[in-house]
């Protein structure tokens, strides 16, 4: 469950942030790919994920970013995929 109100530190600017938020809430059918830069943001991707009714696809490296038995995981993309990331 998402949290709010919990500050985290960013690098981004505020136009920047504002702008990512426009493109996300105005998409109709959003994946989030989480790689190894995600591998410290679990509850955060979870969070977005939930926010955005999104999926979760996980690279390789990234495949500890979020548990497999989250219900936002779809797998991974690659060698390594799982058939319902492939649509089977």
């Amino acid at each position: 469950m998402c949290r709010s109100g919990r500050a985290r530190r960013t690098d981004a600017h505020g136009r920047d942030l504002k702008r990512a938020a426009e493109i996300l809430n105005d998409g109709k059918r959003i994946v989030i790919l989480a790689g190894a830069g995600a591998l410290h943001a679990t509850d955060e991707l979870i969070c977005v994920a939930e926010k955005l009714n999104a999926p979760i696809v996980k690279a390789l490296l990234g495949k500890a970013a979020v548990p497999d038995d989250s219900p936002y995981t779809t797998g991974g993309v690659g060698c390594w995929e799982q058939a319902f990331a492939r649509g089977n």
